[in-house]
C-alpha cells in the first residue's frame, strides 16, 4: 500500500448527516492511516467474489492522470501523480456502492 501512495495523500468520502439532512464531507484520511489499516487486514475478505474490483485509466495528461476504482462495496475516483519515478495516489474521494444509484 505504502509504495502507491504519495506522503501528502487525503483520501476522504462523503455521507449524508440525517441530524442536519445534508450531504457532507468526511474526515481526511492520510497515507499514515491507509498503511495503517492495510497493514491490520482492514477490509479483507475470503470471499473471491468481494476481492473483484475494476481499475479505468479515464485520463493522462503529462504527469497527471484521473482513475476509476470499483470494487464490491465502494467506488473511488483517483488523482495520481507522475513524482520522479513513479505514480502515486495523491488524492482519493470514495463512497458505498450500497444502493447506488447510478453505475
Amino acid at each position: 500500500m505504502r509504495r502507491c501512495l504519495h506522503p501528502s495523500l487525503v483520501k476522504r468520502t462523503i455521507y449524508h448527516d440525517p441530524e442536519r439532512d445534508e450531504w457532507r464531507l468526511g474526515r481526511p484520511a492520510d497515507a499514515e492511516i491507509m498503511a495503517a489499516w492495510t497493514r491490520d487486514g482492514e477490509g479483507r475478505t475470503d470471499r473471491p467474489e468481494e476481492r473483484e474490483f475494476t481499475i479505468t485509466v479515464e485520463g493522462v495528461f503529462r504527469h497527471i492522470a484521473a482513475v476509476t476504482v470499483s470494487s464490491h462495496e465502494y467506488k473511488d475516483y483517483l488523482h495520481v501523480a507522475k513524482v520522479g519515478e513513479g505514480w502515486f495516489i495523491v488524492h482519493a474521494l470514495w463512497e458505498l456502492r450500497e444502493g447506488e444509484m447510478s453505475p
